[in-house]
This record gives structure tokens, C-alpha cells and sequence, in this order.
């Protein structure tokens, strides 16, 4: 098994839901400023892996939470639509840091910085 120091720190990600059950602007738990947040996030402690690390099951599992997240609000983006959720590496084949920092960034780039202006 590969191992690597990067691969032994603790994230702490704050996964926080909106109080009283309501996210702003009609996303699923978060606003999409959150998602945005929560992407950027993840993004940066991507970063602190090589692109040939293996991605640490606990980021993938959070990526896959922004990714059920981001189709609730973007699901008809073709970018959004194509992909699917990565399969933790217990499971089987699976993704390397800078594959996931890749999808991540897509996923970042799909969401809107505000919610669409209903007329």
C-alpha cells in the first residue's frame, strides 16, 4: 500500500447545513455560495497531495456529498451531468489526488456565485 506523509493529516471540514432545515436560494443544505466554499475547500487541501497520491477515502466521500449537492442545483449542466461519483478505493480501482482536484475544480467552475435571478 502507498503511503505518504501528506496522506496522514487531519481535515477538518466544516460541513454545515443551514439552520432550521432552510438553505438560502432553494440548494439542498447549502447556499450556493456554501458549495462554492465547500469546493474551494476541498480543492485547497487537494492540493496539499502529489497528483499521484491516492485520494484519502474521507475527501472522496466529501466529494462525492458536493457532487449529490451541486446536481440538486446544476443537474441540467452537461458538466454536472457527466460526472459520477467516485468509488472509495476499499471498493476497488479509484482516483488519484490531482483526479479529484480536476473533477473538484469542474464542479467549482459549473456552480453559479449567486443564485439565478428568478423574473
Amino acid at each position: 500500500m502507498q503511503t505518504s506523509s501528506s496522506q496522514d493529516k487531519h481535515f477538518g471540514f466544516l460541513m454545515t447545513p443551514r439552520r432550521g432545515g432552510r438553505a438560502s436560494a432553494g440548494v439542498g443544505t447549502f447556499s450556493f455560495m456554501d458549495l462554492r466554499a465547500q469546493l474551494r475547500n476541498l480543492d485547497d487541501s487537494l492540493g496539499d497531495f502529489k497528483a499521484t497520491d491516492r485520494a484519502p477515502d474521507q475527501l472522496i466521500a466529501l466529494f462525492n456529498v458536493l457532487l449529490g449537492e451541486a446536481k440538486k442545483v446544476q443537474g441540467e449542466n452537461p458538466v454536472v451531468a457527466a460526472i459520477a461519483e467516485v468509488e472509495p478505493h476499499g471498493l476497488g480501482e479509484s482516483i488519484n489526488a490531482g483526479g479529484l482536484k480536476a473533477l473538484t475544480g469542474q464542479l467549482l467552475t459549473a456552480i453559479p456565485r449567486s443564485a439565478p435571478t428568478v423574473i
